[in-house]
């Protein structure tokens, strides 16, 4: 059947209001927005990163654990976090892995990072943006997305992080060394 006509899809990038429209959807572009000041960046590279959200298979939780583990054995501290608060054997995690469950403020995890990193399905994030990569840009923490994403188009118009051309262990610690060179620039 027929929509009503005062329904409006509201869409979080131009990219989904144009897709919306071209079915003949009625559709408005609405941003997310966050009012509050970027946490300052005092660091002159990044120390701690942020594996943030609920963890599951379109945002890369095969390869958490182990990205988790290279980025502490490359001398980061990692932040671990899960908002579903799954329990975890963590007998094994080396110093620097700290697993999170469930915050009740999210935006505090965030302050505590200085990188973020979205290891999601390119495929379903290519017309979606990441909250999570919307607050840690939103406080000024640069971000690792997917190259084929929305989130990747804004990291780049405002050179706030890198952008994986691939979503593997490797490619990232990769994309974290080349992060690290350019921190602070990135985060700034």
């Amino acid at each position: 059947g027929a929509l009503p006509p005062q329904l409006t899809l509201h869409a979080t990038t131009p990219r989904v209001e144009a897709a919306f429209r071209a079915r003949g959807l009625p559709a408005t572009f609405m941003p997310h927005i966050l009012d509050l000041p970027p946490a300052p960046r005092l660091r002159s590279a990044p120390v701690t990163v942020g594996l943030l959200g609920e963890q599951r298979r379109e945002k890369g939780d095969g390869i958490v654990e182990p990205l988790a583990k290279a980025l502490v054995a490359a001398g980061f501290r990692v932040l671990l976090h899960d908002s579903l608060g799954r329990p975890t054997d963590a007998s094994t995690d080396p110093p620097g892995l700290e697993r999170v469950g469930f915050v009740a403020d999210f935006g505090s995890l965030v302050d505590r990072c200085d990188l973020v990193i979205t290891p999601y399905d390119p495929a379903r994030y290519r017309w979606r943006m990441s909250g999570i990569a919307i607050d840690a840009l939103a406080r000024a923490v640069p971000c690792i997305v997917p190259a084929d994403s929305h989130a990747a188009d804004v990291v780049r118009r405002f050179d706030a992080g890198e952008t994986l051309a691939e979503v593997s262990v490797p490619a990232i610690v990769a994309a974290v060394a080349t992060a690290r060179q350019r921190y602070p620039a990135c985060a700034d």
